[in-house]
C-alpha cells in the first residue's frame, strides 16, 4: 500500500492530532456498536499500518468472536447441567 494513501500513516503530527484521530476512531466504533475497546482498536490500527488486509482481519475478528461466544455458551450449558 502506498503510505501516502494510508490515513493512519499520515497521523504523525503533534500529539493533539494523534489524540483527535484515535478519539474519532473510538467514537465511530462506539456508534457502530463494534464492542471494541481502545486497546483493541489501537492493535487493529497497528496491524492495518503494517499492511494486514482489512477484510481478512475483519473476518478473523468475527470468527474469534463467534468462537468465544460458542465456548461461553458451552460452559454455561455444562454448569447448568451439573445438578
Amino acid at each position: 500500500m502506498d503510505p501516502s494513501m494510508n490515513p493512519i500513516e499520515n497521523v504523525h503530527g503533534n500529539e493533539n492530532d494523534v489524540y483527535t484521530f484515535f478519539d474519532s476512531i473510538n467514537q465511530m466504533a462506539s456508534l457502530l456498536n463494534t464492542g471494541l475497546n481502545e486497546e483493541q482498536l489501537s492493535i487493529i490500527i497497528e496491524l492495518l499500518n503494517y499492511g494486514v488486509n482489512a477484510e481478512q482481519l475483519a473476518r478473523l475478528i468475527i470468527q474469534l468472536r463467534n468462537k468465544a461466544q460458542h465456548d461461553h455458551q458451552m460452559i454455561n450449558f455444562m454448569f447448568d447441567n451439573l445438578n
